[in-house]
């Protein structure tokens, strides 16, 4: 596949009339950095932002080259993780579904299954408000990570839930109640998170006794700033719900000296 993209790319060359020079200087490219990429018996592959300007100097759709890319991401048939990375988040964000699939079939399999490149990308389509491109990925590796203890598998039970909760109640119930088995094993930062989620889930449901329940562990758990904060206010809003009215001014009074924000 790495001969069938440099032949690809000199064809589009031949139709202009331009030498690999010429492409290097109108692609914003190094010359050296090109003619190693352009080398099918070197060492070198082409990085996919490389691949990307190449294809928007030709004016070629976006991904035109991408089902050409696969022989980049393999040094000696190993395969190189940050390369597959970057290839899996654009196809991702560019929604070339089936793309996306080959390349987790070539990543993820029964004897060699490259969860962590998974990871980084669901992670960061998480972080970018990307949910439903990051999804599928979170399921998959929900799926398969033999590690049932793994902070990457908690993690991802927290994203599914924090995804699906607003698709139904229904569903938002039900990945809560997988997510609590692994909320032990969440990253410290992740496993706050996870209970202020909890918190307003059973809040919008009117669920007090869940709200209280939550919202002390989060008491406990954060101890001081933001999520310390939260959980008391949200405490305070069930004490009125229930009229205890001295118990949420009590509250109330607490959670004003956290910081300025809470006053």
């Amino acid at each position: 596949m790495k001969y069938e993209l440099r032949q690809s790319i000199k064809r589009q060359l031949w139709r202009r009339g331009w030498k690999n020079g010429d492409l290097a200087a109108a692609a914003n490219l190094y010359p050296s950095d090109f003619s190693n990429f352009m080398n099918v018996n070197g060492t070198r592959t082409f990085p996919i932002d490389a691949i990307d300007t190449i294809t928007e100097t030709f004016g070629l759709p976006i991904g035109e080259y991408y089902p050409l890319y696969f022989g980049e991401c393999y040094n000696k048939d190993k395969i190189i993780k940050h390369r597959f990375e970057e290839f899996l988040y654009r196809c991702k964000v560019n929604h070339f579904h089936q793309l996306s699939e080959q390349i987790l079939s070539a990543i993820v399999t029964e004897k060699n299954s490259h969860l962590d490149v998974v990871f980084v990308v669901a992670n960061r389509l998480f972080e970018e408000k990307k949910l439903e491109e990051a999804l599928p990925l979170i399921e998959l590796i929900i799926e398969h990570d033999p590690n049932r203890s793994a902070q990457r598998l908690a993690t991802c039970y927290f994203y599914r839930f924090f995804i699906v909760r607003d698709k139904s109640m229904e569903q938002g119930y039900q990945a809560l109640v997988q997510m609590l088995e692994y909320i032990t094993y969440m990253p410290h930062d992740v496993q706050l998170e996870a209970y202020m989620r909890i918190i307003t889930f059973f809040y919008a449901r009117e669920d007090w006794q869940f709200v209280w329940e939550y919202g002390k562990k989060l008491e406990h758990l954060a101890k001081e700033g933001k999520y310390y904060g939260e959980a008391l206010l949200y405490q305070s809003f069930v004490a009125k719900a229930w009229g205890k009215i001295e118990e949420a001014l009590e509250i109330t009074s607490k959670y004003e000296q956290v910081n300025d924000y809470y006053k």
